[in-house]
């Protein structure tokens, strides 16, 4: 007997299981870790250990967004965050690939860290690949059948536009410092080239134009209210972290306050509460 609003020639796309979801993602985080602490054992400053923190980060939140209810924030936040997983293991696989032909193009041996940290990043990318393939979040970005406003469709599609438009920036940028001095130049103050400067800020500035104007705008009460909580928990990390940071540098306790690192913890933070508001 078939159930009510059941189709019985409805296929179901075959998912990653919970447990099998939750080793996946166990499985990246502990190759972040590697990557991660070599580069601290090598560096002895603080970078690596402020990346591994945003690296864990981002795979708790995947994790933590597998749990929510279906929605199209979530399949958002989902596609952009296993994006920028996927990207950042296939790119440092490319680049420390590079480094092993050379290596054995001057009969130079390999070390076992670059052979390691080839292999860690080379999993980190597939597997976040494999999850957003067995996850299929853009299916939750269909409509749910009911009539749409005019203003909702326009907010939606503010709000996808804004996510297009400011995720290209972080992206660039991290791939156009990867080379510079270490692989955590993008929490430096180092040189980046000019055309990716020019485009990394050209593309943020319009991307928070589309959201916090025009999308918030648009948007319905709902919505305004969950991103302004959202934005109250950022600011409120960002303000009561930062001057308490920087006394702590001045008494020599911690290192100078790095502004990007901030950024990121706030933004995350931010978005968390604003997904976690909405649903």
């Amino acid at each position: 007997m078939t159930a009510k609003n059941e189709d019985p020639h409805e296929t179901h796309p075959a998912r990653l299981s919970p447990a099998a979801l939750s080793l996946l993602l166990g499985i990246i985080a502990a190759c972040f870790s590697f990557n991660d602490l070599l580069a601290w054992n090598a560096l002895r400053n603080w970078q690596p250990l402020g990346v591994l923190a945003m690296n864990l980060f981002m795979v708790g939140a995947i994790w933590g967004l597998s749990k929510l209810k279906p929605s199209n924030p979530r399949a958002l936040a989902l596609l952009y965050l296993l994006a920028v997983v996927a990207f950042a293991g296939l790119s440092a696989s490319a680049k420390v690939a590079n480094v092993l032909v050379a290596a054995k193009t001057h009969s130079v041996p390999w070390a076992w860290q670059t052979v390691c940290v080839f292999a860690t990043n080379l999993v980190i990318g597939v597997g976040a690949i494999w999850s957003l393939w067995w996850l299929k979040p853009w299916k939750e970005l269909k409509g749910s059948g009911e009539p749409l406003s005019p203003s909702t469709r326009k907010a939606k599609k503010l709000l996808g536009l804004a996510a297009l438009v400011s995720g290209v920036a972080p992206l660039m940028l991290f791939g156009g410092t990867f080379s510079k001095t270490h692989p955590f130049a993008l929490f430096s103050n180092g040189p980046v080239p000019l055309w990716i400067a020019i485009f990394v800020i050209g593309t943020w500035l319009l991307g928070q134009a589309i959201n916090k104007w025009w999308w918030y705008f648009s948007a319905d009460e709902h919505e305004r209210k969950a991103d302004d909580f959202g934005n109250l928990l950022g600011w409120a990390l960002f303000i009561v972290v930062t001057p308490a940071w920087w006394v702590a540098a001045r008494a020599g306790l911690l290192p100078q306050p790095n502004a990007m690192l901030l950024w990121v913890v706030a933004v995350a933070l931010s978005a968390t509460g604003y997904f976690w508001r909405r649903n």
